[in-house]
């Protein structure tokens, strides 16, 4: 007889488990000493107050200063707009799993059975709950496994694919730091 996959109520309690511990660690109390940086800097960008050439919020305020995360910046002001720190929380959730999915989606096609890509992901999730708070990196995890996705994609002759690599890049260049990483991705493919 076959399995009725998640409805199965061994095999579903088992998934909903797996999944509740995959998603407790991305709701949490925003800690990050610097989200609220990163919120003021959304904020002055969207009044209007532009790229501005010198960090106008630290006490080096002649320094210059180059904004790699505005990209991140202008929706996490958005998200703190409509719901305050449970916003900002929600957005870095929706980020995560967003991540989270592509990875159980390409072991699923891999051949991994659904119950153990969705336990991997919660142990890989609990081990990681210290680097997944609200901050740009987020974006870098979820631009990193996209990266990897198109750099697949093209190995398996679905070269078309490499044409998406340059507006991934671009957004990722304009949110996060850890852009070069894409490129490394690229190179390794």
């Amino acid at each position: 007889m076959r399995s009725k996959g998640w409805r199965d109520p061994p095999r579903g309690l088992l998934i909903a488990a797996a999944a509740a511990v995959t998603l407790l660690p991305l709701f949490h109390k925003v800690c990050s000493y610097d989200v609220w940086f990163h919120l003021r800097a959304g904020e002055w960008l969207l009044a209007g107050g532009g790229f501005p050439a010198e960090d106008p919020f630290s006490f080096t305020a002649n320094a210059r200063w180059i904004n790699l995360s505005w990209l991140f910046q202008i929706p996490l002001a958005l998200a703190h707009r409509v719901g305050a720190a449970a916003g900002i929380t929600v957005l870095n959730a929706i980020l995560l799993l967003g991540m989270m999915a592509l990875i159980i989606r390409r072991a699923l096609r891999a051949g991994v059975a659904l119950e153990s890509a969705i336990l991997l992901v919660a142990l890989a999730t609990l081990a990681s709950a210290q680097r997944l708070l609200v901050r740009p990196e987020s974006l870098s995890l979820l631009f990193l496994v996209l990266a990897i996705w198109l750099a697949e994609g093209a190995l398996r002759g679905r070269t078309r694919r490499l044409w998406a690599f340059p507006a991934l890049q671009l957004l990722w260049v304009n949110s996060e730091a850890l852009f070069p990483l894409g490129l490394g991705v690229l190179g390794a493919a």
